[in-house]
């Protein structure tokens, strides 16, 4: 777990990341650093899950790949903890089914892979400012 605090906990906006891609890590924490977001980095979803527990998380971005629980089933874990969190979702296999699935449980954005993890910043940067300021 790597876990980065910045200021006041209860006036930061807090987003968990988990992946086991080390690039994506090191990009999204660099973009969400300028923001003065606290970043909460896991890549395992025991580490995860009791991050999620034990915080108030703002917004998370996960790879269902880094899971025991493979797909969907740690997105239904993690709705029963925060059911009103934003999540972001990113993966290789995201099929038309894949895809259906993770709009059913409220998932706010898909991002497929491979895209590059710049591209998923910016994507992650986006929602992060329409959130932190209009959430």
């Amino acid at each position: 777990m790597h876990a980065r605090e910045r200021g006041n906990k209860e006036e930061s906006f807090v987003v968990l990341l988990a992946t086991c891609d080390p690039q994506i890590s090191e990009e999204l924490n660099r973009a969400l650093q300028r923001k003065n977001v606290e970043i909460l980095t896991f890549d395992n979803a025991k580490d995860m899950l009791f991050a999620i527990a034990e915080n108030r998380i703002n917004l998370i971005v996960f790879d269902p790949d880094i899971s025991e629980l493979k797909g969907l089933g740690i997105l239904s874990v993690i709705k029963k903890f925060r059911p009103g969190t934003r999540v972001i979702a990113m993966g290789e296999n995201l099929s038309f089914e894949t895809q259906r699935a993770l709009a059913n449980e409220g998932v706010l954005y898909q991002i497929p892979k491979p895209m590059s993890p710049g591209q998923i910043s910016q994507v992650v940067e986006t929602v992060v400012e329409k959130l932190y300021h209009h959430g």
